[in-house]
């Protein structure tokens, strides 16, 4: 005989097949409905629609989509670990993609969504993102509607001065690897502008590792440092005079920078014109004013300039440097090379020559916090007759402990310097930098309110240095 099965048992059973079946509607509904997003009153339509996670009730957004408007700029890492590196202001956000561990300024956060890839584009949990980088989220459940907004005031936490590093071959791998910690900033040396407007890479850069799988790019994306390309004038002055005051010159190569920036994952640029004569004046500033429109303000534009002292030294009127403060977001000034291969020996950098550059620039009205105090972490020797050549510091110890000498102190230019005779016979003359010096010009940094340092190059101080520089550099701004 056939048992009858329970009644109450159907009745179950078809109650949860219900609920399941209204879930899974509601689910798909939701998930389907559109949602609308606006960002600082502007209404944003990604090409990839905004969904709701059924899982968790996190709203998912096209990241490019939400930092652009955002003013923040995007980076990114491929490969296994690709991860998204968001930076606005003094704000990094890093986000894996594919998993729920993320971090704020290196403070690590969970996710109840994370960061997945949908029809091609990367989608990211909106509140997440945008509260992380101080914005407040809003959401509108009948209308389906994300808000975002930035505070009148927005707070954000004091901040140590800039150091930042020029990145020149494998040695600066090492450098950037050790102090990643303290690093807010690498420039990647270098391309350079032809007298065509062309911009290439600089012959024998492309094995410094910098775009290597794990070379500097990847440490810098890794560490939070936003990372700038540099752009040499090719230290000729037929080059900016052929191309600053042409139209479609300066055109052809912002376009080729804004290229080179976006493709690689960069910040921004930095331009290293060493070489405009006086009559390209006005025409430097115009384009700077242009790349960095060109960029729009989620990229950054900054300079290496050579420094000046006084009024006298009118080779450089090439520079303007209170009209290009209008315009680059950073103004790097080389402070080094006072005395170099042809001239008398004498310091790469005194202290008083230092302090006399940072015044006569400043006085130019050029704003405090954009002034970055370069420093050159080297030495030059001289012979006691013809021109001199620079030497690393590491070689300068070993010359030290060779030939035994008596390094002596300038008390009027604080810098350590010393005379001996090389193996040929020939009598020379050495000044250099110590940790000493080096912590005395860095120590303008705070005197001087600027915005921070930055070294020629990684790889070329000792840690001790590079400590040095860092300590005496920083305060809370």
């Amino acid at each position: 005989m056939v048992k009858t099965k329970n009644p109450l048992f159907f009745l179950v059973l078809l109650v949860f097949v219900m609920f399941a079946f209204l879930f899974c509607f509601s689910g798909q509904a939701l998930a389907a409905q559109k949602i609308t997003l606006i960002i600082d009153g502007e209404e944003i339509v990604p090409d990839v629609a905004p969904y709701i996670d059924v899982k968790t009730g996190r709203a998912m957004v096209p990241i490019r989509y939400a930092t652009e408007p955002m003013g923040a700029i995007l980076s990114w890492q491929g490969g296994s670990n690709a991860t998204a590196y968001i930076y606005k202001d003094n704000i990094t956000v890093t986000l894996p993609i594919g998993k729920k561990e993320a971090s704020i300024n290196g403070i690590s956060c969970t996710l109840d969504s994370p960061a997945v890839i949908k029809n091609g584009r990367t989608m990211v949990p909106i509140r997440f993102l945008a509260e992380g980088m101080g914005a407040s989220v809003a959401w509108e459940g009948t209308t389906k509607t994300i808000t975002i907004s930035w505070p009148d005031s927005l707070q954000v936490p004091p901040s140590t001065s800039k150091v930042i590093g020029y990145y020149y071959d494998s040695a600066s791998l090492d450098a950037l690897s050790a102090n990643a910690d303290t690093l807010t900033g690498v420039i990647h040396f270098s391309y350079q502008m032809d007298a065509s407007g062309n911009i290439s890479q600089t012959r024998g850069f492309a094995s410094d590792l910098f775009y290597a799988e794990n070379g500097g790019l990847a440490v810098a994306q890794a560490n939070n440092i936003p990372a700038q390309l540099l752009v040499t004038d090719s230290f000729v002055s037929s080059v900016p005079s052929n191309v600053l005051p042409s139209a479609t010159l300066r055109a052809q190569a912002i376009s080729q920078i804004v290229t080179l920036v976006k493709q690689n994952g960069l910040i921004g640029v930095n331009l290293d014109f060493e070489a405009v004569p006086v009559s390209c004046r006005d025409s430097f500033v115009l384009f700077v004013k242009e790349l960095k429109e060109a960029l729009g303000k989620n990229y950054t534009v900054s300079l290496s300039l050579r420094p000046r002292s006084d009024s006298s030294q009118t080779w450089m009127e090439g520079y303007d440097y209170e009209a290009l403060s209008r315009y680059a977001d950073l103004m790097i000034v080389m402070c080094y090379n006072q005395h170099y291969s042809t001239s008398e020996p004498g310091p790469v950098a005194g202290l008083s020559w230092t302090e006399s550059v940072i015044q006569y620039i400043l006085n130019t009205g050029v704003d405090n916090s954009k002034l970055i105090l370069g420093l050159g972490c080297y030495g030059y020797s001289w012979p006691q007759a013809g021109s001199g050549s620079s030497v690393r510091l590491t070689r300068v110890t070993e010359l030290i402990e060779k030939y035994n000498v008596t390094v002596q102190w300038s008390q009027e230019n604080q810098v350590p310097w010393f005379t001996y005779t090389d193996d040929t016979g020939m009598a020379r003359e050495l000044w250099f930098e110590d940790v000493t010096s080096m912590g005395l010009k860095a120590a303008l940094v705070p005197k001087y309110q600027l915005g921070g340092v930055a070294l020629w190059r990684l790889g070329f101080p000792s840690q001790e240095m590079y400590d040095a520089i860092v300590t005496n550099s920083s305060y809370i701004k």
